[in-house]
């Protein structure tokens, strides 16, 4: 049998040559680099996710385990704009495209229309989830539905005749839909589409609908609820929601940094995702999984139960400096795996024995990992608008006292 280290070469060289087939259609940059850089996720136990904002209001993100070189320079040159992730979608690799996600915001004047996340390069990708948010960060509400997708019209947002009921029996609360209106103000998104719906109706004509097939209601199937747990206490970066039964938190971390020029300062601004779970209901101590065991009222703000828990360290959150890119998200495809594997995640007899044969990158079809995105989201979000508040505050306050 090969020693250890004979395999551990073997493999990198079989990753090396992977990395470069990946990269055979690419456009390469006059320096010989591929404009994209690291674009293969397949065979890492952890992914990890280069988080863009489009312009400097941060409305709209991607999501993606591509490296950017233009995002990657707050003053990029000008030569690197052909390799804009923005602009030039089209060029990352299909097992890259795969696994990358945007997040956009739409806009529809008099209302507060939810964000869309979706599973693509582009902000009309297909919709995973629907994200509401309540005044000052408070509460985030996350929902799910395999038909969302196919209802979502070209403005972003559910159109009125797929507007839902609460079900309070499934915790789930009602779907807001938007109307086309005959008048639209500038800004507002989908300008084409609202064209076309006015110019059907002085025609006479039904306005149409782009869904690829028939649609049953309701379109949305779960609902999970995130916020901010304490934000007058010294823990003022907790971020929590329950999945399964089981309790989840964001919450601050000094185990990471930002390397770049003065990425001193982003270091209260580093988040890990953690679960709680109960030490009796776990597997063993010498289980290798990633944890910080502990006894007693850990989280005190969130249980005051005095009982057993460990963590369980599931995803990374590193704050950029850098001007267009809000940070890194690194996601433990193996410490998730093991968790379902383990039974300490719920999961039905039919998604396990294809997580089996999958291996750590089944998980990305999951539910909760679309879930730790869509909140990674949230709290990303949450943190850069309370911080341009403070900023705006500190500034007025400045401005106040000097005049």
């Amino acid at each position: 049998m090969a020693s250890e280290p004979a395999q551990m070469a073997n493999r990198h060289t079989s990753l090396e040559k992977t990395h470069d087939d990946s990269h055979s259609n690419v456009e390469v940059d006059n320096d010989g680099l591929s404009p994209f850089d690291n674009p293969d996720v397949e065979f890492a136990a952890a992914s990890t996710y280069n988080i863009y904002h489009r312009k400097d209001e941060k409305e709209h993100f991607i999501i993606t385990p591509v490296t950017s070189k233009y995002r990657e320079y707050s003053n990029p040159r000008k030569a690197l704009k052909g390799q804009d992730i923005f602009r030039h979608p089209d060029k990352i690799p299909a097992a890259a495209a795969s696994n990358t996600y945007y997040l956009r915001k739409p806009y529809v004047s008099f209302h507060h229309a939810p964000r869309t996340l979706r599973k693509g390069t582009t902000k009309d990708a297909p919709v995973v989830c629907l994200i509401h948010n309540s005044s000052f960060w408070r509460k985030w509400k996350l929902q799910f539905g395999a038909n969302i997708q196919y209802v979502i019209d070209p403005r972003g947002v559910v159109p009125k005749e797929y507007a839902c009921d609460a079900r309070p029996q499934q915790n789930i609360s009602r779907v807001k839909g938007y109307g086309v209106r005959s008048w639209r103000l500038w800004c507002e998104t989908g300008k084409a589409y609202h064209r076309q719906v006015n110019e059907a109706r002085k025609s006479g004509l039904p306005p149409e609908h782009p869904a690829e097939k028939p649609i049953k209601q309701p379109i949305v199937d779960e609902e999970v609820h995130f916020s901010w747990h304490s934000p007058f206490s010294h823990k003022t970066r907790l971020y929590c929601f329950n999945y399964a039964g089981l309790e989840f938190y964001w919450k601050g971390t000094g185990t990471v940094k930002e390397t770049k020029t003065c990425g001193w300062f982003m270091r209260f601004h580093h988040l890990k995702l953690c679960m709680r779970v109960p030490i009796n209901a776990t597997a063993e101590a010498d289980d290798p999984v990633k944890r910080t065991a502990s006894r007693g009222p850990i989280l005190s703000p969130i249980s005051s139960r005095r009982a057993g828990f460990r963590e369980i360290c599931l995803a990374k959150y590193t704050s950029s400096i850098i001007a267009k890119k809000a940070g890194v998200l690194e996601i433990y495809d193996d410490v998730l795996q093991r968790s379902y594997l383990d039974g300490i995640i719920p999961l039905d007899a039919d998604q396990r024995k294809e997580l089996e044969t999958a291996g750590a990158l089944g998980v990305k079809k999951l539910r909760l990992y679309e879930v730790i995105i869509a909140s990674a989201m949230c709290m990303i979000i949450g943190e850069w608008q309370k911080r341009m508040v403070i900023v705006a505050i500190l500034a007025a306050g400045g401005e106040g006292g000097g005049g």
